[in-house]
């Protein structure tokens, strides 16, 4: 997963509070196995991207890349520190 520390406390709309320090991990493997977010996700497709951008119409729509920024694809991390 992707491992995070927190540099400032961060409070979430529900009340849950992550204080300083706190490393915060995301279980990537759960995301990227999320039968909400792909088809057949358990079953390997080498091309999945590409068969998404076919669907939906657009080759440069930000969820069909293999590599890119979004909540589908968290490989690479998401927001401002994400490379």
């Amino acid at each position: 997963g992707t491992h995070r520390v927190a540099l400032c406390a961060f409070t979430f709309p529900n009340g849950m509070t992550i204080p300083v320090g706190t490393m915060v991990t995301l279980p990537l493997s759960a995301v990227h196995t999320d039968g909400a977010a792909y088809s057949n996700p358990e079953e390997f497709d080498s091309l999945c991207f590409s068969k998404l951008c076919e669907k939906e119409g657009d080759v440069l729509a930000t969820k069909c890349k293999a590599v890119c920024l979004s909540p589908e694809s968290l490989f690479f991390g998401l927001g401002r520190h994400a490379w």
